[in-house]
């Protein structure tokens, strides 16, 4: 039989042997959850597909549009990432230019082409936003029409992300000084050859090696090199040989009438390149 001192001592134990489990149940559950936490903070967010869309319904579309931006600017136009509020602006306008071609103030060419453009935005917001957003979005927007800012390259500008068409012009005019010009500034008046064209280092090199044989035969410098005209290259006279000979391309036969351009396989054809009158 146990007496009250062996049984104090018997339910102290038993108590002490309860608190230590629910001790270790607890640290067991704080660990736990503190794994799933730091998991969760460290693993990878989830891909995010994006359709960015221009106001004159130009697209771009990217799997993983992590990190980039609501709006950003390609090739000199403002791309904002589709959503059902964006897409709700782009419906309106579209529906405004069908008013247009209606009344004739926009071609069949321009008014096929932005239908084709739409249909494809309307699908891809459909599958990816589902019917009753986009309506929803298409709602709420008719009250607010003129407080939607609809994307702007001067708003990209104006905060630095892109530059301006001051610096552009700077840096283009940059570029064309340092580039390959034949004649030089100094050798002619640029406001009567102000359009040039790019020539690669290839097609240069190539045509300088045959220069001596073309000089011999009656060529002229001016035919070999020129690449600036008083018209946007390939229109109009002035531009060389050296214009028009692709980095793959050979010279072939130089004879006083004509240079071959041979073009590389599986084409392999060859072109006869004649100077200007």
């Amino acid at each position: 039989m146990i007496n009250a001192p062996q049984f104090r001592e018997a339910l102290k134990i038993h108590h002490e042997s309860v608190a230590k489990r629910h001790q270790e149940h607890h640290k067991d559950r704080v660990v736990t959850l503190a794994s799933s936490q730091r998991r969760a903070h460290t693993a990878e967010p989830e891909r995010i597909a994006a359709l960015y869309v221009a106001t004159n319904l130009k697209t771009w579309q990217t799997e993983d549009a992590r990190g980039v931006a609501r709006d950003l600017g390609l090739n000199g136009h403002c791309f904002r990432r589709l959503d059902p509020i964006y897409y709700a602006w782009l419906r309106e306008q579209a529906v405004k230019l069908k008013n247009a071609f209606d009344a004739g103030r926009v071609s069949v060419q321009q008014f096929e082409y932005a239908a084709a453009q739409y249909r494809t935005i309307h699908a891809w917001a459909l599958a990816h936003f589902g019917e009753a957003a986009l309506n929803e979005a298409v709602a709420t927007f008719e009250k607010r029409t003129n407080l939607y800012r609809p994307p702007s390259m001067n708003w990209l500008i104006q905060m630095g992300f892109e530059p301006s068409h001051q610096e552009l012009a700077r840096k283009k005019e940059a570029r064309r000084k340092q580039a390959y010009l034949f004649p030089s500034a100094q050798e002619v008046d640029e406001e009567r050859l102000p359009f040039w064209t790019p020539v690669p280092t290839a097609a240069l090199a190539k045509v300088r090696a045959i220069e001596a044989e073309a000089l011999a035969k009656g060529w002229s410098r001016a035919a070999l090199f020129q690449n600036r005209g008083a018209l946007k290259f390939p229109v109009g006279p002035g531009y060389g040989l050296v214009c028009f000979v692709k980095p793959k391309d050979a010279i072939g036969k130089v004879t006083a009438t004509h240079i071959e351009i041979q073009k590389p396989p599986p084409g392999r054809s060859c072109l006869r390149f004649v100077p200007a009158p």
